[in-house]
């Protein structure tokens, strides 16, 4: 229930087009991407972490998640675990097509502000 401090085997950063490296991915996590299909910029995180405040730069900008293993993880919209939120246990490609559950109208394109991995 720690933010983002730069430490930790779970964190990259490769630039564009590049994916987490084999010895980096999480056997059992996720990994948050700032474009659809996994793309872009991205953190990962192993089972059992969480974060009650994003890495820099990824706060409310998440648009997939890769998961690796059997996990389940609950996304919130706001930091420190509060405000709607949603359990997942499956990757997503694109988070704008996951409605949010008090108003059909919005999605969670771009809205996850603090993270718990199962």
């Amino acid at each position: 229930m720690n933010p983002y401090n730069g430490n930790g085997a779970w964190w990259w950063d490769p630039g564009n087009g590049h994916r987490p490296p084999s010895q980096g991915i999480p056997r059992r996590g996720a990994c948050f991407f700032k474009e659809r299909n996994y793309r872009g910029e991205y953190f990962c995180m192993n089972s059992g972490a969480s974060f009650n405040l994003l890495p820099p730069g990824f706060n409310d900008k998440i648009t997939s998640i890769q998961v690796y293993g059997r996990v389940s993880m609950v996304v919130y919209n706001d930091a420190n675990f509060r405000g709607e939120n949603v359990s997942i246990n499956r990757s997503v490609s694109d988070l704008s097509a996951w409605q949010l559950n008090s108003n059909r109208n919005k999605n969670w394109n771009n809205r996850i502000s603090s993270i718990q991995i199962n």
